[in-house]
């Protein structure tokens, strides 16, 4: 994906982060029909939070195209996994392979706030 020149300060890895663990990954998204932040409930969300408030909107725009190229491709992110996941278990559906009964996580950072539920 190319950035327009209005985005090109914007530091990818910031954004794509906004995109997995706010957009896509914050625990509002657990009750949003299409598992994500609409444009408004992302910029309200992320007033006073993100230190990128003033470009929130650009950034929308930016996952909005994100979002269009993956699903044209047919791919799948961290977030939407979990989110399958977690309508799997709801649904009483067992997730594929062994049982787990312990789960050590180590750089708890890098983990989304869904993967905790």
């Amino acid at each position: 994906m190319t950035c327009a020149p209005t985005h090109k300060h914007l530091d990818p890895a910031q954004v794509y982060s906004e995109f997995l663990g706010v957009i896509e990954g914050s625990e509002i998204t657990l009750s949003s029909e299409l598992n994500i932040l609409s444009r408004r409930q992302y910029l309200e969300y992320s007033r006073g939070k993100s230190l990128i408030f003033s470009q929130c909107d650009k950034i929308y725009t930016l996952y909005e195209s994100y979002r269009k190229i993956r699903i044209r491709l047919g791919g799948h992110d961290a977030a939407e996994r979990t989110h399958a996941l977690i309508v799997a278990t709801r649904n009483g559906q067992n997730v594929p392979g062994p049982k787990i009964d312990a789960l050590y996580v180590d750089e708890a950072q890098d983990n989304l706030f869904i993967d905790a539920k």
